[in-house]
């Protein structure tokens, strides 16, 4: 699965330049913020948030938002 996520971001920033960019960098404390919050973490966020900190909620340019929370 994550092999298959990283490839999406790298479709995506062929796609639409910029999107890789516009993510956030990996917050290093994401395992616990979200333990916190949903006790198990799902595996998709495990691979998300290992990778990125989702999209920047300050992204002006709407064909860089996306799915990544």
């Amino acid at each position: 699965m994550e092999k298959l996520f990283l490839e999406y971001i790298e479709k995506s920033n062929e796609l639409r330049p910029g999107y890789r960019e516009s993510l956030l960098p990996i917050n290093k404390d994401w395992n616990k913020i979200l333990q916190e919050l949903m006790g198990t973490i799902p595996e998709i966020f495990e691979i998300i948030y290992s990778t990125v900190s989702g999209t920047n909620y300050e992204t002006e340019e709407q064909k860089l938002m996306d799915f990544v929370p």
